[in-house]
């Protein structure tokens, strides 16, 4: 019997997202989403089961508009259920399929550039056959089989490297990692209205606190004021950290993290 790993959980909820806060990309534009896997939910027997210790991506796509086409929600939705894909397609160290609450689907939550991720694969390429040439003329047997193993990690590269080559930044993204109730949202709330207008924001509710996307157009003070506003908010509550995430790596509303529904708070 064939099992899948379930990603969307509330296809209304992504439409929401889709319609009101998605960045679509233009032309020479991409977006990029990965499945990811986290220990920390997970016994220590599920752990030594699956060898799962840290957090492991396994498996990238790429989305891109069709040419002289706008970036639809069939194309989001297309992009998005490439992840339902059978377990055994996708396998722990101990060839075990990850289990539904590691889970984690991330979306950069700015597009990135396809001219600057070629760019970035080809001067990885040519920096590896300089090794390997060197390797050659050095006689070296094992610097030669490392350069060859190196350049064959290309193809994975070529989807990695998006994340680091964004087109647009239009959402900066706090991260909150705190305990939250309605309270502490309605506190987040209040100090998010303050730095700036509702429709400079949103928020997006995950099972470890929460993720605030601020355009960046709207941010003209320090960003560490308003981290520093929301420590002093939240003082009452158990903060592990709030930072500005430079990765631009969001959980996607509408599918599962660690079990849980992802929700944008209305």
């Amino acid at each position: 019997m064939k099992e899948y790993y379930n990603v969307i959980a509330d296809i209304e909820e992504l439409k929401y997202f889709f319609d009101n806060y998605l960045v679509k990309p233009l032309d020479g534009e991409s977006l990029m989403a990965v499945h990811s896997a986290r220990a920390k939910k997970l016994t220590e027997k599920e752990r030594k089961n699956t060898g799962l210790n840290r957090a492991e991506m396994f498996h990238t796509e790429i989305s891109k508009k069709r040419r002289d086409k706008e970036y639809t929600w069939k194309d989001f939705l297309s992009f998005i259920s490439k992840f339902e894909t059978n377990k055994y397609a996708y396998l722990s160290e101990k060839n075990e399929p990850y289990p539904d609450k590691s889970l984690v689907l991330y979306l950069c939550i700015n597009p990135s550039s396809e001219a600057a991720s070629v760019r970035d694969t080809f001067e990885r390429i040519s920096s590896f056959n300089s090794e390997l040439i060197q390797a050659a003329i050095n006689g070296s047997k094992k610097g030669i089989e490392n350069s060859v193993w190196k350049l064959s990690s290309i193809t994975s590269h070529i989807k990695s490297c998006h994340a680091q080559n964004i087109s647009r930044k239009v959402w900066v993204d706090f991260d909150v990692d705190a305990t939250i109730n309605e309270k502490a949202i309605d506190i987040i709330k209040n100090i998010s209205n303050k730095f700036f207008s509702m429709s400079n924001y949103f928020i997006i509710k995950t099972n470890g606190g929460v993720h605030i996307e601020v355009k960046r157009e709207a941010i003209k003070f320090n960003p560490n004021n308003f981290i520093a506003a929301l420590k002093e908010g939240l003082i009452d509550y158990d903060i592990s950290e709030i930072i500005r995430n430079v990765n631009n790596m969001i959980p996607i509303p509408g599918t599962f993290q660690y079990g849980n529904v992802i929700k944008i708070i209305r």
